[in-house]
């Protein structure tokens, strides 16, 4: 099993061990990467599709015709980017005007998109390998460790683009973490959306996105799991945040301070 592997563009810049570590996963069970210099942004739906669709698909093809002309799916590993990538390409088949305006785009760079690629997340690559081929490779098992999923948006939706699992009832996450050994806990938040995107428009109801869900898995479990790099840099500096305002509140107060601070 082979893929292109597109690592997007937060995982190289800002959270390399998450490569790191994916890559040693991958190994293991056997898959085999090909790493494609060429690749850019996937790109991002909310910086990029807003201002000019074509311009947006256009993007997104070069890197599913970078892959096609390697012969190779592509694995990613950010929710984000696969969800982007699946979208173009789920559209760029169905509409051959559209795919026409854009390969006359991509003729400048020699370049053809033609739809013959899959495009495949992380989660998905380890759940059709399955769960018992991954239990057989596990050396040290996560027994005694308490896990709360978080599934997120784009791994699973829009549904009808993105073909995994049960958009609102979702168990290849929880299975997969099983596997491992360890236990999953359920949780009332558990589809609450992390708030990345939010942070783009108003932080503070990003932050209490975020502090909704970790003050309820904090009671429950022992991590959070999440499968994408916006997830973990959202949830890491939303907890950072967290202890800091907590820290702020418990020093003394001057006199006439009123002690009320938004959380």
């Amino acid at each position: 099993m082979r893929y292109a592997l597109f690592l997007g563009c937060l995982i190289p810049f800002r959270l390399p061990s998450l490569e790191f570590t994916s890559r040693k996963v991958l190994e293991r069970m056997g898959v085999e990467l090909e790493d494609v210099p060429e690749f850019a942004c996937c790109p991002n739906t909310i910086a990029v599709e807003a201002v000019n669709d074509d311009y947006w698909y256009s993007l997104a093809a070069r890197n599913l015709a970078l892959a096609e002309e390697r012969g190779l799916d592509i694995l990613c590993l950010c929710s984000g980017c696969s969800e982007s990538l699946k979208k173009a390409n789920a559209e760029l088949r169905k509409d051959s005007a559209l795919r026409e305006r854009v390969n006359s785009k991509l003729s400048r760079m020699g370049l053809t998109y033609n739809g013959t690629v899959e495009v495949k997340h992380f989660v998905e690559v380890l759940i059709e390998m399955g769960l018992d081929t991954i239990k057989g490779k596990i050396v040290y098992p996560l027994h005694g460790l308490k896990a709360a999923c978080h599934y997120g948006c784009h791994l699973l939706r829009p549904s009808e683009v993105i073909h995994f699992d049960n958009p609102l009832k979702p168990v290849s996450l929880d299975g997969l973490v099983q596997a491992l050994g360890a236990e999953t806990v359920e949780y009332e938040n558990k589809m609450l959306c992390c708030g990345s995107g939010l942070s783009l428009v108003d932080s503070e109801d990003s932050l209490q996105l975020s502090r909704r869900k970790l003050e309820e898995v904090k009671e429950k479990a022992d991590c959070l799991v999440v499968v994408c790099p916006s997830f973990f840099q959202q949830y890491d500096s939303a907890q950072r945040l967290m202890k800091e305002r907590k820290a702020k509140r418990s020093r003394i107060l001057l006199p006439g301070a009123t002690g009320r601070e938004s959380t």
